[in-house]
């Protein structure tokens, strides 16, 4: 019976957290959306840093901006269909090469760091003509560790009683 009871309340519970489903016809808008940036930086410690790396007008800066974004567009493009616009590189800096990177979000959309970090991470060992180092993995100044544990209260407080619940019936 207490059993019953408690998993009852943990599922109205769980019902009242969960979103409703719009269902109808979404009004459409005219305005276009606006975008955010996350800033993202990872070094690259096979590259050898060159000073004309520092003018962006220089071919050395050109091609490799070009070549970061030709491999970061997709993977962000396939981690986050809906919501990435493209990656444009800032800067590099000393220290192998340290690459600087603002990745272009729906702003009503746009992930998190984890998820940002998980995608360059999961994909590192895929990009060609440049390495990422992944502990140095950054984005909008935190270090990333790719992994996310997320749990609502909820979920953890119906463990937490059903748990108890169980010890109890022993």
């Amino acid at each position: 019976m207490a059993v019953a009871w408690i998993l009852s309340i943990c599922l109205i519970l769980i019902a009242a957290t969960t979103p409703a489903v719009l269902q109808g016809p979404v009004p459409a808008t005219t305005a276009a959306p606006t975008l955010e940036l996350a800033r993202v930086y990872f070094k690259s410690v096979q590259s050898t840093f060159t000073n004309d790396l520092l003018n962006p007008s220089s071919p050395a800066f050109i091609n490799r901006a070009a070549m970061i974004k030709t491999e970061l567009d997709p993977i962000f493009q396939r981690a986050f269909p809906c919501s990435f616009k493209s990656s444009r590189v800032r800067a590099f800096s000393s220290g192998s090469v340290i690459n600087y990177v603002d990745l272009s979000f729906v702003s009503t959309l746009i992930p998190d760091h984890v998820q940002i970090g998980y995608a360059l991470k999961s994909s590192a060992s895929n990009v060609t003509g440049f390495d990422i180092q992944v502990s140095s993995i950054n984005v909008n100044g935190i270090y990333s560790s790719g992994i996310c544990h997320n749990i609502s209260l909820i979920t953890a407080s119906c463990l937490v009683l059903l748990s108890w619940l169980l010890s109890s019936q022993q």
